[in-house]
């Protein structure tokens, strides 16, 4: 899913990509773009939450894969802790089950 949602947000020339969160250590330090596959565009990935937290961003998307959080609680953490950092969010990580 973020892979997905990464190309659109590079390709759209309404949206600029500002900030890229990986769970992957292996991905940590490379350029969005060499990611995609497509060449470097300036945006290299971080595994840390606070400095993705502290980027200045209108919105975010968060699409973490359920396999790389401890719980639904992690997810909603973070989304919390987006939204409070004043930013929007749209995201496909929580899922409820009733």
């Amino acid at each position: 899913m973020g892979h997905h949602a990464l190309r659109m947000i590079v390709e759209q020339p309404d949206f600029e990509l500002v900030g890229l969160r990986v769970y992957d250590p292996a991905k940590r330090g490379k350029d969005a773009g060499d990611l995609l596959g497509t060449g470097p565009i300036g945006v290299k990935a971080t595994d840390d939450s606070a400095e993705i937290l502290a980027v200045d961003a209108d919105c975010v998307c968060y699409t973490p894969l359920g396999s790389t959080l401890d719980s639904a609680q992690s997810a909603l953490d973070d989304i919390c802790a987006i939204l409070a950092s004043g930013k929007n969010i749209v995201s496909s990580a929580v899922e409820h089950h009733a």
